[in-house]
């Protein structure tokens, strides 16, 4: 039961913030009377303490939901300076094994092309080619194939939904009532 309320949770946050970005561009719904003010810092890469600062939330919501023990302490120093995208990869995958024994569903293995994968160290493209392969991050996102060694917030924010709303998938378990797919009764 935590779990799907978790999965809803999720969909709501990401539904609910879709809805309002398209009443702010839509007049005369009424539902915003003043246009947002622009949020300051968006323009530039993400650092390494708002890596922390994210990741740290996502950790927190994972050890509450799904009832985990505290997790590995993070790699990744605070810092001001932008952050690589060789630890982001890392500390997704610190993430993803963290969540890994509350998983209940398999998923067919991502299609991966390894000449997309454009990070420096080692580690840093095994971890990517295990979350590419489980559907945790795009094979040509940002994060693996970016054009720089930095992300903008914007992009590490998309990278950031598409996991966690994979691991909310990974982590719930699907009812064939909701899902008619499990039981074959789609397309026939």
């Amino acid at each position: 039961m935590t779990k799907s309320i978790f999965a809803l949770f999720l969909v709501g946050i990401l539904a609910g913030g879709q809805a309002a970005q398209e009443a702010q561009t839509k007049p005369g719904t009424g539902l915003i009377k003043k246009p947002p003010k622009a949020v300051k810092g968006l323009s530039g890469p993400v650092t390494s303490s708002e890596v922390i600062a994210v990741c740290h939330r996502v950790e927190s919501a994972l050890q509450r939901v799904l009832k985990l023990p505290p997790a590995p302490k993070t790699a990744l120093k605070e810092s001001t300076a932008p952050a690589r995208r060789d630890p982001i990869v890392l500390e997704f995958e610190r993430l993803y094994i963290y969540a890994r024994p509350k998983f209940v569903v398999t998923f067919r293995p991502a299609l991966i092309d390894r000449s997309l994968i454009d990070l420096k160290s080692t580690a840093a493209r095994q971890a990517a080619e295990q979350l590419i392969l489980a559907g945790c991050i795009g094979r040509a996102a940002p994060l693996v194939s970016g054009p720089g060694e930095t992300l903008s917030a914007r992009d590490f924010g998309e990278t950031v939904g598409h996991f966690i709303a994979r691991l909310a998938e990974y982590t719930h378990t699907p009812t064939s009532r909701f899902s008619p797919y499990l039981n074959g009764a789609a397309g026939n």
